[in-house]
Formats: structure tokens, C-alpha cells, sequence
């Protein structure tokens, strides 16, 4: 019941915003009356300033530098498809958000229709296939049976040249499903969180070691966040 009172009280205060707010310095909008967007605005994360939403601002800035120029994005844990529409706001022609809680993804493919963006909101985990993976944050949760981001891109044609992923403890298992892609050395945006890979007996360590091998360097580094190319 707390949770679902914090849910209901932060939904009842983004009223005091209007319906969209502009994505960073792009064009695009993201629609603000609804709940998982509620709560990234007032969970400390995300700064609101001349009606221009700016979710994890110090990432963002990262974001715009390896994101120019690129044509295709990979959000791997989208949420409610903000990078995307970043993505979309910089001249990324096509972005792909991967998001297993239904809840946000519905939020995703909304904000997808309302700017217009080419790629799609697909509701699927990426890691070792057949492997089930549960998510849970707040009173949110999901689970989906995970596929090789490999297999993805080869049954729909489709490559990336930047990706995202921020998938709470399973990144070396969709890293090591990836050998075709990262041999293609796609720019990186990756969070890595050291305690959820020990949980399952992994590490931080294991995570930077095999991107190393494909040839990647750090370009930037702040809270277990990497960006590499």
C-alpha cells in the first residue's frame, strides 16, 4: 500500500507539468501524465527546466557525443523509450527499444507514435537464450524467456552502431550472446552493476575484460556507467 500511495501521490503532482515535455535540447516530446514517467522526474534522477526534460543529465551529455552520426540505436532495457527519443531528436534514423516490463513499454510505443520514430518497441530479453529473466523495480516487474541479441539482428536485418544497455546485473550474459555484433564495434553506452553480477556469481571485472578483447576503449566512466567505442 506505501508504494502504491508514493505511485498515486508523484502521478498526482506531474500534473503541475503539462502533458509533454520537450526531450533535452531535441524537438521531440515525451508524454508526462503518467506514472513510470512521474516517478523518474521526481526520483532525483532527472532535471525539468524551461519545460525540456533531462533525464540522467551528466549520461545525456555523454549520450550526444557518440550518438552523432549514427543511424541505428539499440535501447537494451528502454523503459519508457527516453534515449530513444534523444536518439531520434539527434538524426538517428531508426531506434529499437527492448523493454520486458509491459507497463513501460507501453509508455514507449506512446511516446514512439507521438514523435513519429521508425524502428519499434519490442517486448523481449536479451542474454543467454531460454534463459527466463525477472525484473522488478517499485511495484513494477516483468519476465520474459531471453534471446541472443545475435539471433535478433540476423532474423530482422538488421545492425546497430550505438547501443544502450542498462539491464541490472545480466550484461555479461547478453554480451556474450552478441560475438557478431560487438566484432562490429557499435559505439557503447553500458551500465554495469557490480553487485547484481555478484549475485550471480560474475563481475565488473569479467564485463570490461571481454570488451576489451573486441578492441574497445573507455571514453568516459561515472556510477558503473561506461561509454566506449
Amino acid at each position: 500500500m506505501r508504494n502504491l500511495y508514493h505511485k498515486f501521490r508523484l502521478f498526482i503532482k506531474s500534473f503541475t507539468f503539462p502533458k509533454t515535455l520537450l526531450v533535452g535540447d531535441t524537438s521531440n516530446k515525451i508524454l508526462i501524465h503518467n506514472w513510470p514517467t512521474s516517478m523518474d522526474i521526481f526520483n532525483g534522477s532527472t532535471i525539468v527546466k524551461d519545460e525540456k526534460m533531462f533525464y540522467e543529465p551528466n549520461e545525456y551529455g555523454q549520450f550526444i557525443k557518440i550518438a552523432k552520426n549514427k543511424k541505428v540505436f539499440f535501447d537494451i532495457r528502454a523503459h519508457i523509450g527516453w534515449y530513444c527519443l534523444v536518439a531520434n531528436g539527434l538524426g538517428v534514423e531508426n531506434s529499437y527499444a527492448f523493454e520486458i516490463v509491459d507497463s513501460f513499454a507501453d509508455i514507449a510505443e506512446k511516446n514512439f507514435k507521438l514523435n513519429n520514430i521508425k524502428g519499434g518497441v519490442f517486448r523481449v530479453a536479451l542474454g543467454v537464450p531460454g534463459i527466463k529473466i525477472d525484473f522488478k523495480q517499485s511495484i513494477y516487474s516483468g519476465s520474459k524467456t531471453a534471446i541472443s541479441l545475435d539471433d535478433f539482428c540476423e532474423n530482422n536485418n538488421v545492425y546497430p552502431d550505438i547501443i544502450k544497455m542498462d539491464i541490472e546485473g545480466y550484461e555479461l550474459d547478453a554480451l556474450k550472446s552478441m560475438d557478431n555484433i560487438l566484432s562490429k564495434r557499435p559505439a557503447l553506452d553500458i551500465s554495469i552493476h557490480s553487485a547484481y553480477l555478484e549475485q550471480r556469481g560474475q563481475s565488473e571485472k569479467e564485463v570490461l575484460e571481454l570488451l576489451l578483447k573486441y578492441g574497445y576503449e573507455i571514453i568516459w566512466a561515472g556510477g558503473g556507467t561506461y561509454f566506449m567505442k
